[in-house]
């Protein structure tokens, strides 16, 4: 995944993450580096878990088990080229969203869905992706562009001794 490539370069290279950028402190790295897997192929995988999140729809994997949702909030009309966002009454509920499971230590291509076999699986994973979640500033939860606005993340803090020594 894409966030393994930053932690994979700074191992191979031999650099650690920076705590200041531009006065600017930086949150804890994300990603597992995969350097491990270069030197020895025949290595246990160190990726135990990873959460993923884009406009609304999300899943979490853990130790082989993947429980995932497909949030479709009807903001694009396919139908139409070079069509807008159309929130509709429901775009954001996402309570009604369902979710999957998949066991991909047997089923990698997600044929099987397991939710109904395993609940108590399942929501031992959408605990671990609300608890990542909070931890990694997913919340609140927003759908496109228009979800979006007003949510600044790359804010200049205010000049401090602390920022301005860095």
């Amino acid at each position: 995944h894409v966030i393994d490539i930053l932690p994979t370069t700074l191992e191979l290279i031999g650099l650690n993450v920076p705590e200041y950028i531009r006065g600017i402190k930086q949150d804890t790295l994300q990603g597992t580096s995969l350097a491990y897997s270069l030197t020895d192929g025949t290595a246990a995988s160190r990726h135990r878990f990873q959460y993923y999140y884009i406009f609304g729809s999300r899943s979490i994997y853990k130790d082989g088990w993947k429980a995932e949702v497909y949030h479709h909030s009807d903001f694009t009309d396919l139908t139409t080229p070079g069509s807008q966002w159309k929130p509709d009454s429901t775009a954001s509920n996402f309570d009604k969203d369902v979710w999957e499971l998949y066991n991909l230590n047997t089923d990698y291509t997600e044929r099987v869905n397991l939710a109904s076999k395993y609940p108590d699986k399942l929501n031992e994973l959408k605990a671990l992706f609300d608890e990542q979640a909070k931890k990694n500033h997913i919340y609140p939860r927003s759908e496109g562009e228009e979800g979006l606005k007003g949510r600044l993340h790359h804010v200049q803090p205010a000049s401090t001794d602390e920022s301005k020594s860095k």
